[in-house]
């Protein structure tokens, strides 16, 4: 299983587009999640983090394959997947990525755990 967050800096003024792409997003859920399917991702959060310096979305993926996840939305035929692409080069200045330091789930299975 691939973990991966990223913090991105939200263009200056674009908070209001971002809350829409997430009511939007939201609204599709049977979509994104059909996508995700197809993505090999289990898991995708976004959180917003503002500060007095700008906007910033916390962006958390877990995926089966982030390198499959990469070439299957490449080829993806579905709207919400155009959608957050738009959403992306009209909305996200830079992508700043993050050092993963504790990767702990109830999937992650060890040979000592007591967890099924």
């Amino acid at each position: 299983m691939d973990v991966a967050c990223n913090l991105i800096r939200l263009k200056q003024g674009s908070l209001p587009t971002a809350r829409k792409w997430a009511e939007t997003m939201n609204d599709r859920m049977k979509e994104v999640l059909a996508s995700l399917h197809d993505e090999s991702v289990v898991i995708e959060s976004v959180f917003l983090l503002s500060r007095r310096e700008g906007d910033y979305l916390v962006y958390y993926m877990r995926a089966v394959s982030m390198e499959q996840s990469r070439t299957s939305v490449k080829t993806s035929e579905h709207e919400v997947d155009a959608i957050h692409k738009r959403f992306k080069q009209e909305v996200w200045e830079s992508i700043e990525e993050t050092e993963l330091l504790l990767d702990a789930s109830i999937w992650h299975k060890t040979e000592d755990s007591a967890l099924p």
